[in-house]
């Protein structure tokens, strides 16, 4: 249990420095957030119109679908989150590696 502290640890310390970098540049911070933002609307907006479809042709029962949005829009946020937050600073270490 106290490794899984740790881990949770060093990921705050992560997500921590990675805001951080990500505030410095703030124009770029609230555009990044505005394109994941937009990112998450198309897709949901792709799922509604699969979903109008799959009811319209009766492809499946037409019961609700609240749990699936609710799933879709679960990964869609984890998504959003580690590609705002994370993915700069594993850009990054991958370029001073090299």
């Amino acid at each position: 249990m106290s490794q899984l502290k740790r881990y949770l640890r060093v990921l705050m310390v992560f997500a921590r420095n990675s805001l951080i970098r990500s505030m410095t540049f703030r124009t770029n911070f609230i555009m990044e957030c505005i394109s994941n933002l937009a990112w998450v609307v198309l897709n949901l907006a792709f799922y509604v119109l699969l979903l109008a479809t799959r009811r319209k042709m009766a492809w499946g029962a037409a019961g609700p679908n609240i749990p699936f949005f609710v799933f879709l829009a679960t990964i869609q946020f984890i998504y959003s989150l580690v590609e705002a937050f994370l993915m700069p600073n594993v850009e990054e270490v991958q370029r001073a590696g090299a």
